[in-house]
């Protein structure tokens, strides 16, 4: 199953937009783009010829055509003196215009990047308490909001294969800092994924009939952490 490949090429293509307004206090920026990558270097599972009972193994190979559309908008706002907001948001479409799995597996044209979810959304706040010469705090909320995604070209099945692919989910996190006077020393507190928000970071195939293994292997992602942190 060893597999000589091509070099990988990719045509790039981005328009842009940035501004700054109120002297500093809003900005705004955009950015729309399109990839046109030509023999693609993938790992894929297809069939492996030495093998005896068609097992199937996975190597490396070149998908010969794919491509990615996507846009990307960022706001920063700063409406009073110690606080400021910011959003960004993304939006992608990729897809294998030509795959054919070689040794005579699957055609996979149509397949979707993995890790490649259509929609992502980030949010924050931060706000900044001057305490003069007892130095500052920093209270700081953010939220991100990440679309349907895939982990594998294939199977990208979300009904008989649902544990390969995470559902959209959103991880929401707050902190709150102390720093001294002369920014000699910061010490946090924070919450990570804030509502235990239970998703799946990876997850592993696992499904073999013969084998009488009927399911896959999840990697679940952090649940709700607690920590501090002191940087001097």
């Amino acid at each position: 199953a060893l597999q000589v490949v091509e070099p990988e090429k990719l045509d790039a293509f981005e328009i842009g937009y940035k501004s700054s307004w109120f002297d500093g206090a809003l900005t705004f920026n955009a950015t729309a783009f399109h990839y046109q990558y030509d023999d693609v270097q993938i790992n894929v599972v297809g069939p492996n010829p030495g093998a005896v009972g068609g097992t199937t193994t996975s190597y490396l190979q070149n998908a010969e055509e794919a491509h990615v559309n996507g846009a990307e908008f960022e706001l920063t706002a700063r409406p009073v003196k110690g606080l400021q907001l910011n959003a960004a948001l993304g939006l992608l479409d990729t897809k294998y215009d030509k795959l054919q799995v070689v040794n005579g597996g699957v055609n996979l044209a149509g397949a979707e990047f993995v890790r490649a979810p259509h929609v992502t959304l980030n949010v924050g706040a931060s706000y900044a308490f001057d305490l003069g010469s007892a130095g500052s705090i920093q209270l700081g909320a953010d939220a991100r909001y990440q679309s349907h995604q895939f982990y594998y070209i294939t199977p990208q099945d979300r009904t008989n294969r649902f544990l390969l692919n995470q559902p959209g989910y959103t991880l929401a996190n707050a902190r709150v800092a102390y720093t001294t006077p002369h920014d000699r020393f910061t010490f946090t507190v924070y919450v990570n994924n804030l509502f235990d928000e239970a998703y799946r970071n990876h997850a592993l195939p696992q499904f073999n009939a013969a084998g009488n293994i009927r399911g896959d292997t999840i990697q679940w992602g952090d649940p709700r952490t607690w920590g501090a942190s002191l940087v001097a």
